[in-house]
């Protein structure tokens, strides 16, 4: 097996990171992902899949957070994990609702963000697979129901369901190094020196962006960088 997880889940979030409106706020997100990151970890200890935690594209002076993404192959799968309040989440004309009360935070559009910088950083070497965002429950007495519920940009996926559906969109295969390697530098924890490298690989064929980590504007080879978003 190939298989390899890479970064910390929940690492931003636990440091009070900027989208972090107050600490409850911060607990909760770092639990949602830890609780992802311990079902994509199993899949990679498990399998051959590559599973890379807590990324930060900078844009401007800006930054989107992407919390997970799953590389088998050259297929690329962008998870975006929640904690939320128990209870039926439903979606209508854009707007989500849990039982009869409006919750906006769930309609932000930081998933379509962070899919468009991937696409131009990584060119046509990936295949996008279409984002999913995990919901958990944040009470172990009650349950999240999420089939009515319409992402901007992505599925929903109960956090039972995870496994599974991963392995449904994208198998398990070992990952591209030139993928894995274009997102390394992107994560707020590094890979320490006993973490395996993975071997160079020559860039793909086609339009392909250069995305800078140190918090600069991107180097552009052939259109515009995406415009700055915040996320939740």
């Amino acid at each position: 097996m190939t298989g390899q997880a890479l970064g910390v889940a929940g690492g931003s979030a636990e440091s009070g990171g900027s989208w972090a409106k107050s600490a409850g706020t911060t607990k909760t997100g770092a639990r949602g992902e830890r609780a992802t990151g311990k079902v994509l970890d199993d899949l990679a200890r498990r399998g051959n899949v590559t599973v890379l935690h807590d990324l930060v594209i900078p844009v401007g002076r800006d930054r989107i957070n992407v919390d997970h993404v799953v590389i088998s192959g050259d297929k690329v799968l962008v998870i975006d994990s929640k904690m939320w309040k128990p209870g039926t989440y439903w979606t209508l004309f854009g707007a989500t609702r849990r039982g009869f009360e409006r919750v906006p935070h769930a309609d932000k559009r930081g998933i379509p963000m962070s899919l468009q910088y991937l696409r131009s950083r990584l060119g046509t070497a990936a295949k996008y697979v279409t984002p999913l965002m995990v919901v958990w429950p944040s009470s172990r007495d009650r349950q999240v129901y999420v089939k009515w519920f319409r992402p901007v940009g992505a599925k929903s996926c109960p956090g039972e369901d995870l496994a599974g559906r991963v392995t449904r969109l994208v198998g398990d295969q070992p990952a591209n190094p030139y993928l894995v390697n274009s997102l390394v530098p992107l994560l707020t924890k590094p890979p320490g020196a006993a973490t395996p490298t993975y071997p160079a690989a020559p860039a793909p064929q086609g339009r392909v962006a250069a995305g800078r980590p140190d918090g600069g504007q991107f180097a552009e080879q052939t259109r515009s960088a995406p415009p700055p978003s915040d996320w939740f």
